[in-house]
Formats: structure tokens, sequence, C-alpha cells
């Protein structure tokens, strides 16, 4: 089995075999894709072809103990899904989750679409709790919308969930973004109201 994609256009050196025949490669590999300037400019049917073919061959080493594959099979999952969600367009995805389903059954699919759902939490900052409990009441309601995600995240079940939840994750962490902002910039000129002017 070739990868569709050379490594002139991941600017990495190793071919694609050897890369993944460790949990360390692989991860590696996914992040030099990830990062990988030019890759929208690559056909999106040839990108999905590699995609499909990177996951039938990481998934097929997924219960091996030796190389790391058993132990990092969460971590190489969550790195493949954050790769998706950045590179694959939705209508492809679909199909790539639906040929999961088909070669692999319904768990991995399910595990699959949650790790999709997951990373776009994450890519948009509303994964972890970045806000402050602490401070305003604002601040709790965005925390409690974070834990409102990472909850349904674990009740995907189908592809149209997770396009919702791509929704979701985007416009909550443009949400948390804008208004963590404006309340520092709202604080900021408070403190310089309430503070006396020094002579």
């Amino acid at each position: 089995m070739r990868f569709s994609l050379d490594s002139k256009t991941l600017g990495t050196k190793k071919c694609y075999e050897c890369q993944t025949s460790t949990a360390a490669g692989t991860l590696n590999l996914i992040s030099a894709m990830t990062l990988a300037p030019d890759l929208d400019k690559i056909d999106p049917n040839m990108l999905k072809q590699a995609a499909q073919l990177l996951y039938e061959r990481i998934a097929g080493l997924r219960r091996k103990i030796e190389n790391g594959f058993k132990d990092q099979w969460g971590n190489i999952e969550l790195a493949f899904a954050t790769f998706c969600y950045h590179h694959i367009p939705e209508a492809q995805l679909n199909n790539i989750c639906h040929g999961v389903r088909t070669r692999f059954g319904a768990g991995l699919d399910r595990q699959f679409l949650r790790a999709l759902s997951e990373a776009a939490c994450r890519e948009n900052k509303v994964w972890e709790y970045v806000i402050d409990p602490t401070e305003p009441t604002v601040y709790t309601t965005l925390n409690a919308y974070i834990q409102k995600l990472r909850d349904g995240t674990e009740l995907i079940e189908k592809f149209t969930q997770v396009q919702e939840m791509f929704k979701n994750a985007e416009a909550l962490g443009r949400l948390s973004t804008e208004t963590v902002a404006i309340l520092t910039e709202i604080d900021s000129r408070i403190e310089r109201q309430t503070t006396p002017a020094r002579k």
C-alpha cells in the first residue's frame, strides 16, 4: 500500500510505512500532515484517500502492544481526528466515517466520531476550563457550556451529531474569546477609573 502524499509535501524524510511502524512515528506523521502549509492545495479526493489509507493502517495496528500502539491509541486517534477536522470537508469526512464503520464495525466508528467531536472542542479551546470560575457569573456560564459539550461528546452516535458539535464548538470558542477579551477590557477601564490619580 502506498501513501498518496509524498514526503516533500509533508516536509518529512522517511517513507510512509517506516513512519507508521511505531506509535511515536505515527503521531509525528499526523502532526506533519496537520501542519503542512500547502496541504489544502491538494486535490480533496486525493487527500481523503490518503486519510482513509492512513486510518486503515493505524486502526489495524491499534491492538499491538509492541511499538506503543495499544497504549497510545487514544492519542493517535485524537491526532488523526484533529487532522480531519482541519483538512477534510464534512461530506468527505462522512464518507471516511462510513468506511470506518463498514471495515471496523460500529464500535470503532462511534469512537472515531467522538474523537472528532473532542478534536473540534479542543481546537476551539472549549474543552478545558480556561475561564476562571471564581470570576463573574458569565464566566461560570461559559464553563457550564464547555461541560455540556464535553458531556455531549460521550453521546455521539452519528455523523450528523458530529456536524452539530463542530458548529457548537466553533460558536462557543468565538463567544468565549470575545467574552473574555471584552470583560478584561472593561475591567481595565474600571480599574483606571477607580484608581486614584498619582500626583
